[in-house]
């Protein structure tokens, strides 16, 4: 049977180049007031041995609310994303036709800026 130390003192590197995601998240901690960054580094430990299922973890509570925002936010962003496709197709569609009315109507353009348009349309749709 082990006996427990009344204290470990763990000794860590945490290398820049290698380590740069937990290098950065410590450097975060450094103005924290003393003991707290010890306390910090602890329970992050504790909350990873929780998820990992470990013996011996704490069973941190899931922030419900912050998961529900976060869908939110990714779902609302999806939809602005879907909103812009389907804006550039209606455009793209809407173009095709004018440009297959112009087409068929017999008439000549009667401005500059009515060749210019319709070869606006057209450049549009072929890069497309």
């Amino acid at each position: 049977m082990h006996r427990l130390r009344p204290h470990v003192k763990l000794t860590l590197r945490i290398y820049a180049e290698r380590d740069e995601d937990l290098y950065r998240w410590l450097q975060g901690l450094d103005d924290l007031p003393y003991g707290h960054k010890a306390q910090e580094v602890k329970e992050v430990l504790r909350r990873g041995l929780a998820q990992a299922g470990a013996p011996g973890g704490n069973s941190a509570p899931v922030d419900v609310e912050a998961v529900q925002r976060a869908i939110t936010a990714a779902l609302s962003d999806l939809l602005t994303d879907i909103r812009h496709i389907v804006e550039a197709a209606i455009v793209a569609a809407l173009a095709e036709v004018q440009v297959t009315t112009a087409t068929r109507s017999h008439r000549k353009p009667e401005t500059e800026e009515d060749v210019q348009d319709v070869l606006d349309v057209w450049d549009g749709n072929t890069l497309g």
